[in-house]
C-alpha cells in the first residue's frame, strides 16, 4: 500500500518515524518506512524503520531516487526528515484521497516566530487559496509551483519522471520535477494535509541557502525555459546592479518579506 520515504541529513528524524509508525498501525495498512542518511557526519540511528547510509553524500535529488527504488508499495510519501504530522489523521488523509495518475502535495506550516525569515516566507508560500479539501475532476497541472517536503505519488508516475540527479547544488530539484510532471500533462494537487516545519535555521543561514537556490535556477534556465516567466527571472533584466551587502545584513537584523523579495531580485541581476 504505502512506503513512507525520508531522505535527511545530520537531522533525526525519530519523532516522525514513531508518528507514523502509530498513524499507520491504527489504520491496519500495508506500510514501510525507509530513512536515507545522506553521509550525515554522525550517523542517524533510528528505531521502527529501514535505515539506508550513503558513505558519500549525492544531494537531495539522487536520494529521494534512490528511496523510491527501495520501496515495495504502490504509493510513494516523500517527508521532509524535519517534518511532523499537524494532526493524528495525516496518513488516513492521504490514503482517502489516493489515486492513480495525480499527485498530491500537502503542504508545510510553522510555529509562529516573527523573527524568522524561513518562518514568515514559508506561511506566505502557504496560500489558502490553492488549498482544497476535495481533489477536482480536471487533467491539466495546476500552475502554481511544485513543493516536494510533503507529497504523495503513486510509484508509476514516479518513475515516468525521477528527480534530476545533476542538481546537486542546493535549490529547485522540486520545481524542474513540477516542470517535469507538467510536461507529461500528468495533475498535481495541494490540498490542505500538511506537517510541521521543524527545524527552523537562522536568517544567516536561510538567507545563505537563498542565494545558493538563485545561483541554482540561474544555471537552469537554458534547460528549463518555463522558469523564464517566472515575475522574479522578467524583473530581474531591468533592474541595474548595485551593492546589496548593507540590505542582506539588515534583512538578516530585521527579517522582512518585502526586503527579501527586494534582495532576491537584486542577488539575481547581480548574476
Amino acid at each position: 500500500m504505502l512506503s513512507v520515504l525520508i531522505p535527511t541529513y545530520s537531522f533525526n528524524p525519530q519523532p516522525l518515524v514513531d508518528t507514523l509508525n502509530l498513524q499507520a498501525t491504527r489504520l491496519g495498512i500495508d506500510y514501510e518506512i525507509l530513512v536515507l542518511d545522506d553521509a550525515s557526519p554522525s550517523p542517524v540511528i533510528l528505531t521502527g524503520c529501514t535505515t539506508i547510509r550513503l558513505d558519500q553524500n549525492h544531494g537531495r535529488a539522487y536520494g529521494r531516487n534512490l528511496l523510491a527504488t527501495r520501496a515495495r508499495y504502490s504509493y510513494l510519501l516523500f517527508l521532509d526528515s524535519d517534518s511532523i504530522p499537524a494532526d493524528n489523521d495525516f496518513l488516513k488523509r492521504y490514503i482517502d484521497n489516493a489515486r492513480p495518475g495525480i499527485v498530491l502535495s500537502g503542504g508545510r506550516i510553522y510555529h509562529s516566530n516573527p523573527g524568522s525569515l524561513l518562518t514568515q516566507y514559508g506561511s506566505k508560500e502557504r496560500n489558502p487559496h490553492q488549498m482544497q479539501c476535495s481533489l477536482p475532476s480536471a487533467t491539466t497541472a495546476p500552475r502554481f509551483p511544485f513543493l516536494s517536503p510533503n507529497f504523495l505519488i503513486d510509484a508509476d508516475i514516479f518513475w515516468k519522471v525521477r528527480f534530476d540527479e545533476t542538481l546537486t547544488q542546493y535549490g529547485h530539484e522540486d520545481t524542474v520535477f513540477g516542470i517535469e510532471l507538467t510536461r507529461q500533462s500528468i495533475a498535481y494537487y495541494r490540498f490542505d494535509n500538511p506537517v510541521y516545519h521543524e527545524h527552523i535555521e537562522n536568517n544567516e543561514v536561510y538567507l545563505r541557502k537563498v542565494e545558493q537556490s538563485l545561483n541554482t535556477l540561474v544555471t537552469l534556465l537554458s534547460r528549463y525555459p518555463e522558469l523564464c516567466s517566472l515575475p522574479i527571472i522578467r524583473l530581474s533584466k531591468y533592474v541595474p546592479h548595485i551593492p546589496i551587502s548593507r540590505l542582506r545584513q539588515r534583512i538578516i537584523k530585521y527579517p522582512s518579506i518585502p526586503l527579501l523579495q527586494l534582495y532576491k531580485l537584486l542577488y539575481l541581476s547581480s548574476l
